[in-house]
């Protein structure tokens, strides 16, 4: 039994009460699959002591960059060796993220300064994915904190309780990191960020 996109039922006391009874009495060689953006709050200590539990985090999925030359070789790109390290670099491995610029790459034929240089407007196809697929799965509190936090230079929780006037900044954040890639992203192009708040919220 597979469950995608768990995090959008996650919050739920009654759905967590039913799957921790469900995974109880699971049959006999039976598998529960949950697949979710954020970690998942089920009390599944005993599961994990007994070693029934596999837990595979978004750390665990990155490319390497053996991985990320191969892409580009499937792909049919040849790329400089520095130039693949930069690819990886940028992405960190992340698979989307190095699929979407792989993309772009082929489509400039190759040339990377010019694949850098739009990825820096907003109708490039890796803002449309991480508006599409990322920021509308964050809640409206959460959404309206990135809106105010993208004026300032880093994310940091001293510095946003100061400028935003407000106590909850380390929760914020804390509940961004779960989110994923926020930090990665918001490294490169904190404007694109700003931008994408404003038409969601």
């Amino acid at each position: 039994l597979v469950l995608d996109d768990f995090h959008l039922i996650d919050k739920g006391e009654e759905v967590r009460g039913i799957l921790e009874h469900l995974v109880r009495w699971l049959p006999t060689g039976a598998r529960l699959v949950l697949l979710s953006r954020s970690s998942v709050t089920l009390n599944l200590y005993r599961e994990r002591m007994n070693g029934e539990l596999l837990e595979i985090r978004g750390s665990e999925l990155l490319f390497s960059i053996k991985e990320t030359r191969e892409l580009l070789e499937l792909i049919g790109l040849t790329v400089a060796e520095e130039d693949v390290q930069m690819i990886h670099n940028f992405t960190e491995g992340w698979p989307a993220g190095v699929r979407l610029l792989c993309m772009l790459l082929s489509q400039a034929g190759g040339d990377l300064d010019k694949t850098m240089s739009s990825l820096k407007t907003k109708d490039a196809d890796l803002y449309t994915y991480l508006s599409n697929e990322l920021l509308d799965y964050l809640p409206a509190d959460l959404r309206g904190f990135l809106l105010d936090a993208s004026l300032l230079p880093y994310l940091e929780p001293a510095l946003c309780d100061y400028a935003l006037q407000c106590g909850d900044s380390e929760t914020m954040l804390i509940s961004l990191h779960e989110a994923e890639k926020w930090e990665y992203f918001w490294d490169w192009q904190p404007k694109t960020v700003y931008t994408m708040c404003r038409t969601r919220c």
